[in-house]
């Protein structure tokens, strides 16, 4: 259950998910439908909290902020109007990430109110299911919550849908690895699918199947950047952008794709103060940009 350090609100923190590699499987059934794919799991956590008042509150059931721009989300929608929050009381979650970019902001949001409203009465699995399906009925995300919930590091999505349906691997990271992710412009999941569901689904089962045949790092990256080009979202000139930057740091780079219009890049540690000044210097001038962690959970309580 969610700590409760005093009596007017209970928090939890919910960590980021960057897909790699994805292959889409929607349906009729929430509970079945999604993804299979691979991402990582990376910081900052973003915050949340249900916070009960004193008297009664015409407020939303809740409110989601980034950089103090309040935002609002279709799949909590869904969940507000189907599980809304405890009287007197609504959810707040401050997301630590720009949403729209590819860091599954709407899965993070989900997921925090979900726990939140519905943990205490319906059990674990029962209130992630709720965030799953809300999500893929707004088209906002396909797999994130299983990723975010079940995942750490690099992870494996084998089976759509939510736990316990959803099963997850995850593989280890070299010590000293940072990701670097450079937001070059806003894209929606649902404009994503709209490229092409089939062609992510073809590329992503066939990148996936050499992933699931030899498991791990390295084979991650090398099968996220292949997704990218195959897909249409790593373009040359973007790839000889990063080329440009790996020799300005040395071959500091180890491996990159793209997600949306999210450049994911993988770096040794010790270049990472430096790496901020080299990007425009390499063409590399995103709306955002910023250096994660990898995590080894994705909720704290």
């Amino acid at each position: 259950m969610p700590s409760k350090p005093d009596g007017s609100s209970v928090c939890i923190k919910v960590g980021h998910h960057i897909s790699g590699i994805w292959a889409p499987y929607p349906g009729d059934d929430p509970l079945s439908s999604g993804s299979r794919g691979a991402g990582v799991l990376v910081g900052p956590y973003s915050r949340a909290c249900l916070e009960t008042f004193s008297g009664e509150t015409s407020e939303s059931p809740y409110h989601v902020s980034y950089g103090g721009s309040s935002i609002r989300m279709r799949p909590l929608d869904i969940l507000a109007r189907e599980n809304p929050p405890p009287p007197n009381s609504r959810v707040l979650v401050e997301l630590s990430l720009p949403p729209g970019r590819g860091y599954a902001t709407s899965a993070v949001a989900s997921m925090a109110y979900a726990l939140l409203v519905l943990w205490g009465k319906r059990g674990f699995h029962e209130a992630i299911a709720e965030a799953h399906s809300a999500e893929v009925r707004a088209l906002t995300g396909l797999g994130d919550v299983s990723s975010i919930t079940l995942g750490r590091m690099v992870n494996l999505r084998r089976t759509p849908g939510p736990p316990p349906r959803g099963v997850v691997d995850s593989y280890p990271v070299p010590r000293g690895v940072l990701v670097l992710s450079v937001s070059l412009g806003s894209m929606e999941t649902r404009d994503m699918l709209a490229l092409g569901m089939d062609v992510f689904r073809k590329y992503g089962e066939e990148a996936l199947s050499r992933l699931e045949r030899d498991p791990g790092f390295d084979r991650f990256l090398e099968e996220a950047r292949w997704f990218s080009e195959k897909t249409g979202q790593l373009k040359p000139a973007l790839k000889e952008q990063v080329r440009k930057l790996g020799r300005m740091c040395h071959g500091c780079i180890m491996g990159y794709y793209v997600k949306k219009t999210l450049l994911t890049i993988f770096v040794e540690k010790g270049w990472a103060p430096e790496l901020p000044s080299l990007l425009p210097r390499a063409g590399l001038v995103g709306e955002f940009s910023s250096l994660h962690r990898l995590l080894e959970t994705g909720v704290l309580l």
